[in-house]
């Protein structure tokens, strides 16, 4: 699912993909193309977001109206999508195998999509997109025509089991990987031509069904407010974990900084993506843990700019994380954004700079006095997750020498050392990938490598083994330089960096 997500971004970072997407929203006529920006430009999970500029006289010429006849071609898309047609599997027998392939995803592959607490009643996967796809086969058995996010979420969620069996079932690996590919395309296909519809406002596209389409691609494997807001929840959870790993960085592209933290969200702003930057007006009184947030504010934080405790938050029952860490995390990777900012930046504001180290201050200070909540979340994966933040921060932020972290390293290892189940390996992950780049002790390399393979190998999620590879890449680069403040940043260079997110 990871490394699918990758591979959709080409040869850009997440930052330059962020840039591009930017540019994309000016009109054609009037777009201004970075010179770095390459001709492969993102195109969102499996290319979903990558569309030819046209005028839209001809693109609506090319998609009539939305009707019968127009659905009627809904498996035939492939002509007029931007991606190359694949193959596809016959009517009959894809009919045959979907209720065999949809059982198979509810029954192994959702235990790696949420928390490892498997009593917990709201995985989106299970109470929302399972059942929409069901809805879905159920619509195209009885010779109804489904709409364009409906049939994404579908393939999506059979490309999901196919890869799934293709690591686990040698013996027909091959043909599970191409049957897989050929559904993903079918999801990316449709999800395409949703996009389009919205953007030429030929159709109102439902915005849960939309969402609930994109999120089932970028994870890969509407209908109420506590499903809108879970699928919020998940959106959060997977955009914070993609910034802390590989992205804005902010090197190469300079992303306006948000507006006032008192706007959160304003008319403009719903259509751009929020650039993970100190907001205009923040001040440390924004790092302020003790304070409640209440509605609206806390519905329309998504990505977490204001600290604070949510009641409400879903991020316990979902993920078994509370709020506040997933919080610390979004506040160091926007002042280590800022800071990155600061060094190229020929005409320094002095105030910034102020207010950068009374941030840097406050934070580090909730980040070593932050205690274990009640509620229900995982102690074990809480405590480990607020490991890794610890060393995310003293990277990023005050990138200090690995000597210094060993034994946060260690105490990340012994957590992991105790987790034996498959299902309790996805979310630790990111504590891992953090805990593997900084380990410098012999002993700590070892045993993080050996957890990785082996979780790796029990999972069958590749993420596991290229958190390895990269890990050494790290150890080698440092040995080579003798330098132990290089980070998994320096490795790639900027050009492939990990998403760890699961």
């Amino acid at each position: 699912m990871t490394q699918m997500m990758s591979v959709s971004l080409g040869r850009l970072t997440v930052g330059k993909a962020l840039d591009g997407l930017d540019v994309e929203e000016t009109e054609p006529s009037m777009a201004i193309r970075p010179a770095s920006l390459p001709n492969d430009r993102f195109h969102g999970p499996f290319g979903v977001l990558h569309m030819q500029t046209r005028q839209s006289s001809e693109t609506s010429s090319s998609l009539p109206d939305r009707g019968h006849e127009y659905h009627a071609e809904a498996g035939n898309m492939a002509s007029q999508s931007n991606c190359a047609p694949t193959s596809r599997p016959s009517a009959q027998s894809a009919a045959e195998r979907t209720p065999t392939l949809l059982q198979y995803f509810k029954s192994h592959v959702i235990s790696f999509s949420h928390a490892t607490r498997r009593e917990t009643t709201i995985c989106p996967w299970q109470n929302i997109h399972a059942p929409a796809a069901e809805a879905t086969y159920e619509e195209l058995r009885l010779r109804s025509v489904p709409a364009p996010t409906d049939l994404s979420l579908l393939n999506s969620l059979l490309a999901s089991s196919c890869f799934h069996l293709a690591s686990r079932d040698t013996a027909s690996g091959a043909k599970w990987a191409e049957l897989g590919e050929q559904y993903k395309q079918e999801a990316r296909q449709h999800l395409d031509i949703a996009i389009q519809e919205e953007i030429l406002s030929l159709t109102q596209t439902n915005y849960e069904e939309l969402l609930m389409a994109l999120l089932s691609m970028t994870m890969l494997e509407a209908y109420t407010v506590c499903q809108l807001r879970t699928l919020h929840h998940v959106y959060t959870y997977l955009r914070i974990m993609t910034e802390s790993t590989c992205g804005c960085i902010l090197r190469n592209i300079c992303p306006a900084r948000p507006g006032s933290r008192m706007s959160l969200v304003t008319e403009e702003s719903r259509h751009k993506l929020r650039s993970f930057r100190v907001a205009d007006q923040s001040t440390e009184s924004d790092l302020r843990m003790s304070i409640q947030k209440i509605a609206p504010a806390a519905y329309e934080d998504v990505h977490l700019e204001v600290m604070g405790d949510w009641t409400k938050s879903l991020f316990p029952e979902l993920y078994g994380l509370p709020e506040s860490l997933l919080g610390l995390l979004s506040q160091t990777i926007r002042l280590a954004n800022e800071q990155e900012l600061l060094h190229r930046d020929a005409n320094v504001d002095v105030s910034m700079i102020t207010n950068l180290c009374r941030r840097t201050k406050a934070l580090e200070q909730n980040i070593l006095s932050w205690k274990l909540p009640y509620g229900q979340i995982i102690p074990r994966l809480a405590t480990t997750f607020h490991q890794a933040v610890i060393l995310f921060y003293y990277r990023r932020v005050q990138n200090i020498n690995g000597l210094m972290l060993q034994d946060g390293v260690q105490k990340v290892l012994a957590n992991l050392s105790a987790t034996d189940e498959p299902h309790e390996a996805a979310p630790l992950l990111w504590p891992a990938f953090l805990a593997a780049c900084e380990a410098i002790e012999p002993f700590l390399r070892e045993g993080l490598e050996d957890w990785l393979v082996r979780m790796g190998e029990r999972t069958c999620i590749p993420a596991f083994g290229a958190v390895a590879e990269m890990a050494r890449q790290v150890w080698a680069l440092r040995e080579e330089k003798r330098d132990y403040t290089l980070s998994w940043f320096d490795v790639t260079n900027l050009g492939r960096c990990p998403i760890v997110a699961l």
